[in-house]
Formats: structure tokens, C-alpha cells, sequence
């Protein structure tokens, strides 16, 4: 099954809401999405009939994602430890 074969399918998948009005995400669509159980999924857009799901990223994504946020700041420029630079800087005050 290629990749535009397996997009069809899981487009055409169908739940059914329970009385609890809860759904339960197919296999497929859970795995293509990366959903764990217990993991948080965003209600990103409603609209009369679509609902747009997204999965919120885990801790290792999110720390992927920050990844170099911290370069060139104040202490590294001076060439010293964070804390050590917040000290001098209170310091100073």
C-alpha cells in the first residue's frame, strides 16, 4: 500500500460518538499522528461539520524545538556560568 493509498484510507475512516460523546481515534490515525495514550490532543478549529484535532508535542519535542534558543546571551558573551553572571549583575546593583 503506497503513501497516497493509506492517506485515502485513514481520510475515510469513520467513529462513532458514544453517549459520554467520546471518540476513539483508528489505529492507523493514531499511529500516522504519533498519539500515546494519556497524551493531550488541541481542539484547533470547529466548524459546523469538522473538527480539527492537533496532538501536543511531548517534552522531547518541545526541548527539540527550543534547541539553541539560549546562544548569545549576555553571559555567554561575557564567558561565564549563567548563575555567575546573574550574581555579578545583582552585584552590581
Amino acid at each position: 500500500m503506497n503513501s497516497v493509498q493509506r492517506y485515502a484510507i485513514i481520510q475515510l475512516m469513520k467513529v462513532t460518538v458514544s453517549d459520554k460523546y467520546q471518540l476513539v481515534v483508528p489505529k492507523e490515525a493514531r499511529k500516522k499522528m504519533g498519539l500515546k495514550p494519556g497524551q493531550k490532543v488541541t481542539v484547533k478549529n470547529v466548524q459546523a461539520n469538522t473538527i480539527t484535532f492537533e496532538r501536543e508535542p511531548t517534552m522531547q519535542e518541545l526541548l527539540a524545538q527550543s534547541r539553541g534558543t539560549m546562544q548569545n546571551t549576555p553571559w555567554q558573551k561575557d564567558g561565564v556560568d549563567a548563575s555567575k553572571w546573574l550574581r555579578q549583575e545583582r552585584d552590581r546593583e
